[in-house]
């Protein structure tokens, strides 16, 4: 199996298998892949956006894998929801020239919180398995790169890191509810 440029990695327990999401190049859809752990089977199939996969999600109890794409000149980026019993799935495009950073996974409130932003303004959304936005949250200081959300599931907290200023280096973490 070849992996592409920044390959992400997920595990569904529930399947006992490896999930894997990457770009071949900037101008191709990404690849989604399944790895059965236990007799080594790969399945493989295209995602709908283009560009680099930046944040990878599994719901090991709906077997919904959920990615961000940066888009390229005649694609959004894009929040996508897959089924990965199925190969199938759908976009949901980002507004602007906002794109997809990490995607984490609530079991709790079966929510998941994307980090999407611009180089400037940053936010977190949060969607349901199908698509729906429930709430954006803005992030109030510039985040440390690559934006990755920590979550307390229990009592729907988050925490992102932050870079401070005038020293521009990570040294707090910023919390937000939802």
């Amino acid at each position: 199996m070849k992996l592409g440029d920044l390959p992400l990695l997920a595990y569904d327990s529930k399947t006992n298998q490896a999930v894997l999401a990457h770009s071949a190049a900037a101008t191709t859809h990404p690849v989604l892949q399944t790895v059965d752990l236990t007799t080594g089977k790969v399945r493989t199939f295209s995602a709908l956006g283009v560009d680099i996969v930046n944040g990878l999600a599994v719901d090991s109890a709906t077997g919904t894998a959920c990615i961000t794409t940066e888009g390229g000149p005649f694609t959004p980026p894009m929040v996508e929801f897959y089924s990965l019993a199925k190969h199938t799935g759908f976009g949901v495009p980002m507004s602007g020239a906002h794109f997809g950073l990490d995607v984490e996974f609530d079991s709790v409130n079966k929510l998941l919180l994307v980090a999407e932003g611009d180089f400037v303004n940053f936010s977190i959304l949060v969607f349901d398995e199908k698509g729906n936005l429930k709430e954006t949250i803005p992030v109030q200081k510039l985040p440390v790169s690559p934006s990755l959300i920590a979550l307390n599931p229990s009592k729907r907290i988050g925490f992102v890191p932050v870079i401070v200023e005038p020293q521009h280096e990570f040294l707090e973490l910023q919390s937000f509810k939802y």
